[in-house]
């Protein structure tokens, strides 16, 4: 089974119900959570009041990700593709968020294809990452 990494912009367009995002989770790929994407769809008490309804909303969507995705922790394997990633956006001179290489990392060191719609990452120009369109 193939694995595949979906960025939090994908796990958004699921949350607001875009269907052929849906669609995604019920195609045989194996999810992979990476430990950034968990942390982005994490509610943030400086923008969600804890105890209110979005809050609770937000939360259970968290744990809908959960069931669905299997967690993937920024461990040492990460950590080398991770190197790696800033590396070559050094010498490309063309610097990338640490977010969006975290998650590109975790792709890489589980083989995993990435699906993402952040335009301003541009994961398709970065080594041997394979990006599912």
């Amino acid at each position: 089974m193939e694995h595949l990494v979906l960025d939090s912009s994908v796990w958004i367009a699921i949350e607001r119900g875009v269907e052929n995002e849906i669609q995604v989770l019920k195609e045989g790929f194996n999810i992979i959570l990476p430990a950034m994407v968990a942390a982005e769809l994490m509610p943030d008490p400086a923008h969600i009041q804890p105890g209110t309804t979005r809050h609770q909303q937000s939360l259970d969507f968290l744990a809908f990700v959960r069931r669905e995705a299997e967690f993937a922790a920024f461990d040492e394997k990460v950590v080398e593709k991770y190197v790696q990633l800033i590396s070559f956006c050094k010498r490309e001179g063309r610097p990338r968020s640490i977010p969006d290489l975290m998650i590109a990392a975790t792709a890489l060191a589980h083989g995993a294809l990435l699906k993402s719609f952040d335009k301003k990452a541009v994961f398709e120009n970065l080594p041997n990452l394979r990006v599912l369109s």
